[in-house]
């Protein structure tokens, strides 16, 4: 089964998936009211530990795994090493070892997600938790996958977002946590799209790729736009990961 890994891209990911510092200690602030003190929580596709590396400053008994070495090479430059390199559809605990879970973006990389929730549901005695970004205006970056359509190029992720697995079984929790709004230069936008700094952009062949960013650079060179966005803790309970496998199959 084909895997996603982020290593192309470990030295930039930070810089493109960071929340603001308020948004993103409200983040924490709410996971830890959902979790008892000193809680083992497994962290799936943990990437640069953005979440694992501050949980683990609370007090709580952090594991990350992730597919990718670059990013599990920039977690334990910043400090953190509880890390194991690790398929999510096969991960390498004992039934039970964890109180809770930690997926953020991850299932939508996943073609066979629901492999990795049967895993996860395995190795997890109480909640499933991940946060969730909901945008309120659209994110200027998505033009690109506008036109793209526009091209007929319209490939998607191989698997289902946080959202999706809400709308199949919906979260014991669904808590709003932060909003957010800033303003982005689409030039700077566009240099990162240029640079096919998201995985949505991996497999879009170089010629058409080319074409969209130069079509972009000629209609908003020199404009800004805002985007505002709530950002969302999912908690599901252990015994509903079986409801989500049941309900895919």
């Amino acid at each position: 089964m084909k895997r996603v890994s982020f290593d192309r891209i470990a030295d930039e990911y930070d810089k493109t998936r960071e929340l603001p510092e308020d948004a993103m200690n409200s983040v924490l602030d709410a996971l830890c009211e959902e979790m008892p003190e000193s809680s083992g929580i497994l962290d799936v596709g943990s990437g640069t530990a953005r979440f694992a590396l501050p949980l683990s400053r609370r007090g709580f008994s952090v594991v990350g795994i992730d597919i990718s070495e670059e990013m599990l090479g920039i977690s334990r430059c910043k400090g953190f090493d509880r890390l194991a390199r690790a398929d999510s559809s096969s991960l390498p605990f004992r039934d039970a070892a964890f109180d809770f879970a930690l997926a953020v973006h991850v299932f939508h990389l996943l073609e066979d997600w629901t492999r990795t929730v049967a895993e996860i549901r395995r190795v997890l005695r109480d909640s499933l938790m991940s946060v969730v970004i909901e945008n309120e205006t659209k994110w200027f970056g998505e033009t690109y996958h506008d036109l793209l359509r526009e091209h007929g190029y319209d490939k998607d992720h191989p698997g289902v977002g946080e959202k999706g697995l809400a709308e199949r079984v919906k979260p014991r929790l669904v808590k709003e946590v932060a909003s957010v709004t800033h303003h982005r230069a689409a030039d700077r936008v566009i240099d990162r799209l240029d640079e096919r700094c998201f995985s949505s952009q991996w497999e879009v062949p170089e010629e058409l790729h080319r074409a969209v960013i130069a079509e972009m650079r000629e209609r908003w060179s020199g404009e800004e736009f805002e985007n505002s966005y709530d950002v969302l803790v999912y908690a599901w309970d252990a015994g509903q990961l079986d409801e989500l496998v049941t309900e895919a199959r």
